[in-house]
């Protein structure tokens, strides 16, 4: 992303894949539940890349997301595809390869929007909402620590998952021992952290 200027969205399940304070990143694409502008830099694109995409219910709204086939070029780490036509046995690493040269060579064809993103609300002095809770948790993070989520299905309670995360965030801590935090969120009803003493 950072030799070919191209503006480029992650999904929910994606999230801290790409760096989001990168220039050309245009936030979390959620099908009819995004922020407007991220759907429509999204949406009304000439052309989607997707790579390693799985669209789902849980990550699209319910399948809200109106990207024709057509206009879609789709990776998989063992295919890959150009609108309707399916080139088998090619690895996502040698698809990507290819993608990126050949981007390199039509990049400076192409316009590119400006991109700029919503001002977060202050959390100065408001009630406490998940818009503000989330802020205060990106504030405190720091380059290095560990997001552990347990999110269970909508209604339901997987405890297996909620103790799998904590198991999977106590061993992390374990590792780098006073280099970093892991935080651990787990749902749903309440939030409950249980994180090194740096909180």
């Amino acid at each position: 992303m950072n030799e070919v200027k191209m503006p480029h969205s992650t999904l929910l399940h994606g999230k801290s894949v790409v760096d989001e304070t990168h220039a050309s990143f245009t936030g979390t694409y959620l099908g009819a539940a995004s922020v407007p502008q991220v759907k429509r830099w999204i949406e009304d694109a000439d052309v989607v890349i997707n790579v390693g995409v799985l669209f789902t219910d849980i990550i699209t709204a319910v399948f809200s997301h109106p990207l024709p086939v057509e206009k879609c070029v789709t990776i998989h780490p063992f295919e890959a595809r150009v609108g309707q036509q399916v080139f088998s046995q090619i690895p996502m690493q040698e698809a990507v390869k290819a993608l990126h040269q050949l981007s390199l060579s039509l990049a400076k064809q192409w316009r590119l929007p400006v991109i700029s993103r919503p001002t977060l609300p202050n959390a100065n002095g408001s009630r406490l909402n998940q818009r503000i809770f989330w802020r205060q948790i990106q504030d405190f993070l720091r380059p290095g620590d560990t997001d552990c989520r347990a999110e269970p299905p909508r209604g339901a309670v997987d405890w297996r998952r909620c103790g799998a995360a904590y198991r999977a965030g106590t061993g992390i801590d374990a590792a780098r021992w006073a280099e970093a935090s892991d935080l651990l969120v787990e749902q749903p009803g309440a939030y409950h952290w249980a994180c090194n003493p740096r909180l």
